[in-house]
């Protein structure tokens, strides 16, 4: 489904007949069908797989904040039961940890709202 340079091959052809014919008939087919492709999913997205790829930011999410609430978790249960000094170690991992999960999370929320946005207007990412 991929060329050599990393765009979708369907790209490539509905390009070739859109600017062949250059006519607005194929415009609404070419909307439809027209793919990007992702690098978080490394395959094309388009309006055969785009709810596989919604579920799998749906799924993201999820597992982001579930893991943000483990963190939290420990991070109080690990303070509370501060006796030993190896707790130290792991409090640095999970600060180290919470800085990197906490960007991660935001942007994939921005992402699943922008997405929702899109399906509750019945739009494409293209329009």
């Amino acid at each position: 489904m991929h060329s050599e340079n990393g765009t979708c091959k369907s790209i490539l052809s509905f390009f070739h007949v859109s600017n062949a014919l250059n006519n607005n008939v194929l415009k609404p087919l070419f909307l439809i069908y027209k793919d990007h492709h992702c690098n978080w999913i490394n395959n094309c997205v388009g309006h055969a797989n785009y709810k596989v790829f919604f579920v799998f930011v749906v799924y993201a999410v999820i597992a982001c904040i579930y893991s943000l609430i483990l963190l939290v978790g420990s991070l109080t249960n690990d303070s509370q039961n501060d006796k030993q000094h190896s707790a130290d170690t792991f409090r640095v991992a999970y600060v180290i940890s919470g800085l990197l999960l906490v960007p991660l999370s935001v942007a994939l929320s921005v992402l699943l709202g922008w997405h929702i946005y899109l399906i509750l207007q019945n739009k494409t990412t293209i329009e």
